[in-house]
């Protein structure tokens, strides 16, 4: 991650960083940050099941 992004990202401005993937939520945690939360794809938030593969 780029110095001015991480620099936005813990300023305390900065309240909350939302991803869409659980990866990226913990590569974000794991330096310290602590304010990345994973809430889902919302892409995905619109499919409905079928029961069909």
């Amino acid at each position: 991650m780029g110095l001015i992004l991480w620099q936005l990202l813990s300023s305390e401005k900065c309240l909350s960083v939302f991803t869409r993937d659980a990866w990226t939520a913990a590569d974000l945690n794991r330096p310290g940050l602590k304010k990345a939360q994973f809430v889902g794809n919302s892409v995905m938030d619109n499919l409905n099941s079928t029961g069909k593969d």
